[in-house]
């Protein structure tokens, strides 16, 4: 069987991770290798420092590199932050020919008319994704080559990202002397990890919150609908907490992570009270009320 060796890169506000997997398959993937350090030089997905950014980066690579066995010499990178935007935009073109047969060329015409949308100076376009296709306005089809009609529509989803803040993060990659092989929009990548055909067909919403921003990925009939990042997660939680309970941010996170619960009423075995090191202790209703809130 074919050994497909791939790595990727998810550039996060509190911790980067890349990892090493053999790819045989689809639904047949064997990790080789994980490098996960804390993230330094990044707010909210933006890298604001390049030196202590690389510096993470290039942890990462070099663990995820030592637990495998394998050099890493390029990866696919994820992308965030609130500079992201996206929008459905539809292409339209027509079937010239006399036997009126849709053929593959006509759906990268169609793609090809989806995507030209204005794009604000600044910005580049990172993904065009086909929702669905329709012939001659009728119902939506999923494979349109090899059928019939004289009109062919396509419903596209289209992502723009900050050229600025893109080349930035590239750059740190680079810098490495690891080449970005592809740029991927994180919640896009999350949803393939977590979400089941039968989720996408009738339709979710899935929300990745991290410690910097929320990335959202809407699914309906199958397609993406709608991504959008949020400039509000983890960091926000912690912040509440610690300003509500009175705690050190380090405490305050410690605690979110050992004893939060956005459903307290469900979990009866947890105490009065929550406590930690050097002495901090707090109502657990307290704590779970804050984070519910957020």
């Amino acid at each position: 069987m074919a050994k497909k060796i791939v790595s990727a890169i998810d550039v996060g506000t509190t911790k980067i991770a890349t990892i090493v997997a053999n790819v045989r398959s689809q639904d047949d993937i064997e990790v080789l290798g994980v490098g996960v350090v804390p993230s330094h030089g990044l707010h909210k997905g933006i890298v604001v420092n390049m030196d202590e950014a690389k510096a993470s980066i290039s942890g990462s690579v070099k663990e995820a590199q030592s637990i495998s066995g394998m050099r890493i010499d390029s990866v696919c990178v994820g992308v965030t932050g609130r500079h992201i935007t996206s929008l459905n935009n539809r292409g339209v073109v027509a079937i010239p020919r006399d036997d009126r047969l849709v053929r593959p060329q006509d759906l990268k015409r169609a793609l090809s008319a989806a995507r030209s949308v204005h794009v604000p100076e600044g910005k580049k376009l990172l993904h065009a994704i086909p929702r669905y296709y329709a012939l001659n306005g009728d119902e939506r089809v999923e494979q349109p080559v090899g059928m019939h009609g004289a009109r062919l529509d396509v419903e596209t989803h289209i992502i723009t990202a900050s050229v600025s803040s893109v080349q930035n993060l590239v750059k740190c990659v680079r810098s490495t002397g690891v080449e970005v092989e592809d740029l991927i929009l994180e919640p896009l990548a999350a949803s393939e990890a977590v979400l089941t055909p039968q989720e996408r067909e009738g339709g979710v919403i899935m929300a990745d919150i991290g410690g910097g921003t929320t990335d959202v990925a809407v699914f309906r009939g199958g397609g993406i609908y709608h991504t959008s990042i949020i400039p509000v997660a983890g960091y926000q939680v912690t912040s509440d907490i610690a300003i509500g309970l009175g705690l050190p941010f380090n405490i305050a996170e410690n605690m979110k992570k050992r004893y939060g619960n956005v459903t307290p009423g469900l979990d009866t075995s947890k105490a009065d009270e929550v406590g930690i090191e050097n002495g901090h202790s707090a109502s657990y209703r307290d704590l779970c009320d804050i984070i519910h809130s957020r």
